[in-house]
């Protein structure tokens, strides 16, 4: 997770949800299934939110 801190304002720039960039081979290979499977990411288009104030 990266946080800044720009003016006393706390900003978030990511959240990384998998390690080695995505390219980390897990064993066994089902393992990544049975991790994947637990992910529920909401559907919510982030474009629609406004800047808090």
């Amino acid at each position: 997770m990266d946080l800044y801190n720009v003016d006393g304002g706390i900003f978030f720039g990511e959240f990384t949800l998998y390690p080695a960039s995505g390219l980390y081979r897990f064993e066994p290979a089902t393992f990544d299934l049975a991790l994947g499977e637990k992910w529920r990411l909401d559907k919510t288009d982030a474009r629609q939110f406004k800047p808090w104030s």
